[in-house]
């Protein structure tokens, strides 16, 4: 598993992942807008590298 740790005061960010991965955020914060999640027509095959986002996106940041 990969981590991935976002302190962002204002904008945002996109994160791309390889086809063959999974990418979770749980565990990020936001002040503003939600979390907008896009996927992709494949699905991950087993096995595949896993992603944790996690982090604070606003004033607190």
């Amino acid at each position: 598993m990969v981590g991935v740790e976002l302190l962002l005061g204002t904008g945002g960010a996109r994160i791309r992942v390889p086809r063959d991965a999974t990418a979770g955020v749980e565990g990020l914060r936001t002040e503003w807008k939600g979390v907008r999640r896009t996927v992709g027509p494949r699905r991950a095959r087993p096995g595949g590298l896993r992603i944790r986002v996690f982090g604070t996106v606003g004033s607190d940041a």
